[in-house]
């Protein structure tokens, strides 16, 4: 009797034996698995980042460097060809992670370039885990190069009838006709939908180089070639439209097109920079709401409330939105300009724009005003000017386009100006 209650005691502890030891092995099985797939899930995680920072990067280039979108590839979709690799392959991104490729095409563009869509595909790897991200992206470029080479408004009015004026600088006038008066001096091209007048006179003429667009036709008295090497190049949408008075002498050839081309030529009026959405934008998304007392800037965007003075030398690069009026210069610093060459500021205001009434020059900056621009003496612009309309109320004026500060925007400020919309991420 006691033999058979020992025989079932030792079947009973072998079963609990081989049960726990199931029971022990199970779990040892599971915590191995589940750290496996947590240690999985961690690198797959971090896989995802490292291709989340390849899709950071294109379309960080893409925000400041519009050439190089420009030069993008155009297609529908990937072709795995060397033309679409953003980064050279197998960027190190940690000891032990990589951004193995990241890959960028132009889906499209609209007509003016200021929006093109992007399509990008990064892949990040990390120990045997890696991840895809495809993201598609609307890039809006609302000043292009060509915005700020001009001296762009629908009317210029009070022009100095005793003295010239001397524009350097493609000039566009999208409404209404263009009188250069006696003395004047221009280098660039002159779009008018209206007519343009070269009104020189005797030992007074205008001195020209370069091209005219004009809807209305063309008018010279006593016009000049500015130097030996330059030509005048007139296109008209009919050659009666180009008349010739006294003292004519430029070196001209006449062009006529029909017109409806010579109109595509033709600029819209002044973009609206400043209009109630991207107001709300540089409100939301800027870095400053006061300006430095002694104007050396940190890069970024300002947006300011209220009227605003701008006098002496300033450094660094800004865009300075201001909501309400601008004054240039003062009694003390009848000028604004750049300490080095590669300081660049831009100033967009939604009210006027007017310079002190001392003879300001130089005034080295892009000026956008929503009102219209306004002299209250003489002055010397270096940059680009965007407004409604002009007035010089009689003074003297210079507008000059100077490369360097158009290579410091492009270099220093398109990214502040410039818009990134993701319309797809998968991944």
């Amino acid at each position: 009797m006691l033999s058979n209650r020992s025989g079932q005691a030792l079947v009973l502890v072998l079963l609990m034996t081989t049960f726990i030891f199931m029971v022990g092995g199970a779990a040892l099985a599971l915590g191995t698995t589940t750290r496996r797939n947590a240690a999985l899930d961690i690198f797959q995680k971090k896989a995802y980042y490292i291709a989340e920072a390849g899709v950071e990067k294109a379309l960080a280039r893409a925000k400041s460097d519009p050439g190089w979108v420009a030069r993008l590839p155009l297609r529908s979709d990937f072709t795995n060809t060397s033309d679409e690799l953003f980064l050279p392959e197998n960027i190190p991104y940690d000891e032990n992670g990589i951004i193995e490729q990241v890959r960028v095409i132009k889906t499209g563009e609209d007509a003016a370039g200021k929006e093109v869509y992007l399509k990008i595909k990064s892949v990040g790897r990390t120990q045997q885990s890696s991840r895809t991200l495809v993201v598609e992206a609307t890039v809006i470029y609302p000043f292009p190069r060509e915005v700020f080479k001009g001296f762009w408004v629908n009317r210029l009015e009070g022009l100095p009838q005793g003295h010239g004026v001397n524009f350097s600088i493609d000039t566009y006038i999208t409404e209404e006709d263009l009188t250069l008066p006696k003395d004047s001096v221009f280098d660039g091209k002159i779009f008018c939908k209206g007519k343009v007048i070269l009104d020189g006179a005797r030992s007074h003429q205008v001195s020209i180089g370069g091209k005219i667009y004009a809807l209305g036709g063309v008018e010279l008295s006593y016009v000049t070639n500015l130097n030996n090497n330059s030509n005048l190049t007139i296109y008209v949408d009919s050659s009666s439209k180009v008349n010739l008075h006294e003292g004519v002498t430029v070196n001209y050839q006449v062009v006529v097109l029909p017109t409806q081309e010579l109109l595509s030529k033709m600029p819209p009026s002044p973009p609206e920079l400043l209009n109630p959405e991207r107001l709300n934008w540089y409100r939301v998304n800027t870095d400053f709401t006061h300006l430095p007392a002694d104007l050396k800037f940190k890069n970024g965007i300002y947006y300011i409330k209220g009227n605003v003075e701008f006098a002496g030398t300033y450094s660094g690069q800004a865009l300075v939105v201001v909501e309400g009026g601008v004054t240039i210069g003062s009694g003390r610093d009848k000028y604004l300009k750049r300490e080095r060459e590669d300081d660049c500021l831009i100033i967009l205001a939604t009210g006027e724009v007017k310079t002190h009434n001392a003879h300001i020059n130089p005034i080295e900056a892009f000026l956008y005003s929503g009102t219209g621009i306004r002299l209250q003496n003489g002055a010397g612009f270096t940059g680009g000017l965007i407004s409604p309309q002009f007035d010089a109320n009689g003074n003297t004026i210079s507008v000059t386009q100077d490369e360097s500060i158009l290579r410091a925007y492009e270099q220093s400020l398109t990214w502040s100006t410039s818009e990134v919309k993701i319309t797809k991420w998968v991944g």
